[in-house]
């Protein structure tokens, strides 16, 4: 059975592993966040969409097949493996591109790289928090 959260122990960040099977344009993120704050989720209720730096820490130099497809590999830390089940691994981070505030940061864990997309592009969050 996969939990719902599991604290990183080299940064100390707790991450949600079950996510929404929903990408969402960059203004729409909030909306998601503020619903798991006002259920609580899983005891928490400081949730948020990780920075652009705090998003990196989960890629890994390893590669692991991904569950939805044996096609797709994903470069993302083995806890959080099993809900890699999208084919577009891409993951919205709370940091906006300082050229232009109509793009933001994103990682893609097919390739376990960093990019920048305008904001009405769809991704998909997984939000942490530090409880503080």
């Amino acid at each position: 059975m996969q939990e719902k959260i599991w604290k990183d122990p080299n940064t100390n960040l707790i991450w949600q592993v079950e996510i929404e099977d929903k990408a969402y344009i960059w203004d729409d993120i909030q909306e998601y966040v503020n619903k798991l704050n006002d259920e609580n989720y899983c005891g928490y209720n400081r949730w948020r969409v990780p920075t652009l730096d705090e998003l990196q820490t989960l890629i890994t130099e390893n590669s692991y097949r991904n569950f939805k497809s044996q096609n797709f590999v994903t470069y993302i830390t083995e806890p959080l493996l099993e809900s890699m089940y999208m084919e577009t691994q891409s993951f919205w981070s709370s940091t906006e591109c300082e050229e232009d505030n109509c793009f933001a940061w994103y990682v893609y864990f097919y390739g376990g790289s960093s990019f920048y997309e305008h904001k009405l592009e769809t991704n998909y969050i997984r939000c942490v928090t530090d409880n503080n």
